[in-house]
């Protein structure tokens, strides 16, 4: 059984490295993914510096504490769009009238260098699905 087990997982191994392979094949595929952190406050219009969100009333903060909305909330997306940051259980969230969303990082473009902006999409939370 160990042999048949080895060999299955080899050929598990081989079959996922040929479609990948196959995929990096295909103009416009690729694999790497923006820090998303660093996308919001991009997209946004802030500047980044050293790991920071700097706003345009000179104020900084932590990219990951930007994104989570636990610094920075007047510069938020959420905030922007006209919504409020709460948390759900350990997700953070962004109510606007009175409905959950969450933010993503999403590719707008096919290009080999891709543009990348963050979006909001309903949240479906665990306490109601």
């Amino acid at each position: 059984m160990l042999i048949d087990d080895d060999f299955s997982r080899r050929r598990s191994l081989f079959c996922v490295l040929c479609f990948a392979f196959g995929l990096s094949l295909i103009p416009g595929v690729g694999f790497a993914l923006p820090n998303p952190a660093a996308t919001m406050c991009d997209v946004l219009g802030y500047t980044i510096r050293e790991e920071k969100c700097i706003f345009p009333d000179g104020t900084s903060c932590d990219q990951w504490a930007f994104w989570r909305g636990t610094c920075g909330q007047t510069y938020h997306i959420c905030t922007l769009r006209g919504g409020s940051l709460e948390m759900d259980q350990k997700t953070p969230v962004c109510r606007i009238d009175d409905k959950l969303y969450v933010w993503r990082v999403e590719r707008v473009s096919q290009s080999k260098q891709g543009e990348w902006t963050v979006v909001l999409h309903p949240h479906k939370s665990p306490r109601t699905s």
